[in-house]
């Protein structure tokens, strides 16, 4: 039997900020989003919203190539050491674990969407969530 190879880590992470700080919540992820790729770590894409509703600030969705790639990020120094930072501007932080998932091509998509079901169901979802993406 093969032995089990570690898969990678898919997050989403989602980030509030305190009242009247974003811009210092920004400064502390633009400074420990630099550390993932020493870590195994990719930060496939970073959302911004108006912060509304309770809504997230920010959302991120970052992947490393194993836990234990995760672990080290988590416990990285040079992240420790802005921790300061990190809590004069985050108010909370919530991390939900992900799996992939196959995009179709557009023509996939409206032939899935004209068939119904679960792919009618990802479509109708996927056209709810409305974000205002930032550009860097």
């Amino acid at each position: 039997m093969p032995v089990p190879v570690e898969e990678e880590v898919n997050l989403v992470v989602l980030l509030w900020a305190y009242p009247g700080s974003s811009d210092r919540l920004v400064a502390y992820e633009d400074l420990v989003l630099e550390f993932l790729a020493s870590h195994g770590g990719r930060l496939l894409h970073r959302l911004r919203t108006k912060g509304e509703d309770d809504a997230p600030f920010e959302i991120q969705v970052i992947r490393f190539l194993s836990e234990a790639s995760y672990e080290n990020y988590l416990t990285d120094q040079r992240r420790v050491n802005l921790r300061e930072l990190s809590d004069t501007s985050v108010a909370r932080t919530e991390v939900h674990r992900g799996y992939g998932v196959t995009i179709l091509p557009r023509r996939s998509r409206d032939d899935a969407a004209n068939s119904g079901g679960a792919a009618t169901l990802l479509l109708v979802l996927h056209s709810l969530v409305r974000f205002e993406s930032w550009r860097w």
